[in-house]
């Protein structure tokens, strides 16, 4: 019972993992093609809209861990 559980867990945080990896690889690349003073003011909106989903999925993983994932006991 206690492995589901880590198992379910490894599903839900495998999408943040990758969409660090993928920022962390593309953030090189877009700095060469875009100037500093469009990077800061990208950078700023993304904040903005990285709180505001912050918010908005505030107890998101709890419900699916709650009513998604079957209980097999």
């Amino acid at each position: 019972m206690k492995n589901n559980y880590i198992k379910n867990f490894l599903t839900i945080g495998l999408g943040t993992a990758i969409s660090m990896i993928i920022g962390f690889l593309t953030t090189p690349i877009i700095t060469r093609i875009v100037g500093t003073t469009t990077y800061g003011q990208y950078s700023i909106f993304i904040m903005y809209v990285n709180i505001g989903v912050m918010i908005l999925c505030m107890g998101l993983d709890q419900g699916i861990m709650r009513f998604y994932f079957k209980d097999d006991s």
